[in-house]
């Protein structure tokens, strides 16, 4: 008689939700330093608008990518899902808090998603081969 063997979900294989937010915390604290830097550079170095504009931007994208790589190398494995879903869930806070301002066109917010989530799942790709 053939024999059966039992899959066993390992850690590798399923979803953690608690590395996911710990990402997104790590990813919103990234961010709030490099706010807090640049919001410095602009009171005593005279750091322009446009290049404060790109900076938080590009900032905010290696925030992400930090997040998306903090939390696959917690859950150590499936860094893309982890990578991704972390840098959906900071996305989705950024856009429902950046709706709430007045102003900001809304094509804007879903680029934000997408650069976002791609980010995120960057960085969850690079943290769990690391």
């Amino acid at each position: 008689m053939a024999r059966v063997e039992r899959v066993t979900e390992t850690k590798a294989t399923r979803l953690d939700v608690v590395s996911v937010l710990s990402g997104v915390l790590v990813a919103f604290a990234a961010s709030l330093v490099l706010a807090v830097i640049l919001a410095l550079a602009v009171l005593w170095g005279g750091l322009g608008e446009t290049a404060t504009s790109w900076s938080l931007r590009v900032g905010a994208l290696l925030a992400v990518a930090c997040g998306g790589a903090f939390s696959a190398k917690m859950a150590q494995g499936r860094g893309l899902l982890h990578g991704v879903l972390a840098g959906l869930i900071y996305s989705i806070a950024c856009v429902v808090i950046a709706s709430l301002v007045p102003g900001i066109p809304p094509l804007s917010l879903f680029r934000h998603l997408g650069l976002g989530v791609l980010a995120g799942g960057i960085g969850g790709v690079v943290g769990v081969n690391s």
